[in-house]
């Protein structure tokens, strides 16, 4: 009598903890008990229920039995393409909420203001000597950002450089005339067209690299030289007569841009930067034709490239 008791108090208990998980194709899921799995319905009851439900077996995703075993139905194929779905939908909603972000960051146009030099700082047309040197030119660029993802960015750019450079000759007198031949000063003015895409490393430091075109607008070259019209009878030496400001051979460079920015602080929708552009150029439309003056060869070529691979640095704001 006793046992037969305690088996009807555990009982329940029993029927309690035989609970299986059936997870249908719309995502619903409910707790119960199988009844029975037919050729294309099943049965089941609802947990604490003892009422029998019966549905079709397309309709279900899977059934997690009690015993842990899993079986799987048409439907789990339909719930797996919702949540596909559901997972696409949400990283659309994503992105264009990012980007509503960025199309508020009204942060697009860039100023920037330096000074420059051409690197090495002396240069020289010849192999034996190092007859020029840099001076400190004045450098100016305004550009436009246009966000690509939180990252990157493709910015086009439009420049003005004023290169400034000086011979380092000594002056001495000709014995020609007394004319007394001072250093000369030699500037070069360049317009630059720029495309490049920018990295945003940590929202305060980014670089940025790509082509710009530079036409160059004005140029006292230095190459500019006639030998031989001047001969100095008692020292028996002849020296350069100097052309003045040529026109004839300006051209336009292609050339390679790295350049490196670091954010200051932020005021208001303003924020300030200091800045570091590179700029090498690998081609020219008028390159000069080297020549040789008395056997000594004239290095025209490397020496244009030179006077247009330049550093500029200064500081910036973007609005």
């Amino acid at each position: 009598m006793k046992k037969l008791l305690l088996i009807l108090i555990a009982l329940p208990m029993i029927g309690f903890g035989q609970i299986d998980k059936i997870i249908f194709s719309s995502g619903d899921t409910i707790y119960g008990k199988v009844i029975e799995v037919g050729v294309n319905d099943i049965t089941y009851q609802h947990k604490d229920e003892t009422t029998n439900n019966v549905t079709k077996k397309r309709e279900l995703a899977k059934v997690i039995y009690t015993s842990g075993r899993v079986e799987t139905f048409d439907g789990l194929q339909i719930l797996e393409r919702e949540k596909k779905k559901e997972v696409e939908n949400l990283e659309k909603e994503r992105i264009k909420q990012q980007s509503k972000e960025l199309s508020k960051m009204k942060k697009h146009l860039y100023f920037q203001v330096g000074v420059n030099q051409f690197i090495p700082s002396t240069a020289s047309i010849t192999e034996t000597s190092v007859g020029y040197v840099a001076k400190t030119g004045f450098s100016s660029k305004v550009s436009y950002q246009v966000y690509i993802n939180e990252n990157l960015s493709y910015i086009p750019s439009t420049a003005f450089h004023f290169i400034s450079l000086k011979d380092d000759f000594e002056p001495f007198t000709a014995h020609w005339n007394g004319e007394l031949i001072v250093p000369n000063d030699y500037n070069r003015s360049i317009l630059s067209i720029g495309n490049e895409i920018e990295y945003n490393i940590n929202n305060r430091f980014y670089v940025s690299s790509g082509l710009s075109l530079d036409f160059l607008l004005n140029a006292n070259n230095p190459h500019n030289l006639s030998f031989g019209d001047m001969i100095d009878s008692q020292q028996g030496f002849t020296y350069s007569n100097i052309e003045g400001d040529s026109r004839k051979d300006l051209g336009y460079y292609s050339s390679f841009t790295l350049n490196l920015k670091y954010i200051l602080n932020q005021e208001g929708k303003i924020r300030y930067f200091i800045f570091s552009d590179s700029k090498i150029p690998f081609y020219y439309s008028n390159q000069p034709e080297e020549i040789a003056i008395q056997g000594l060869p004239m290095q025209r070529k490397g020496f244009n490239f030179q006077l247009n691979t330049t550093i500029s640095v200064g500081i910036g704001a973007n609005f």
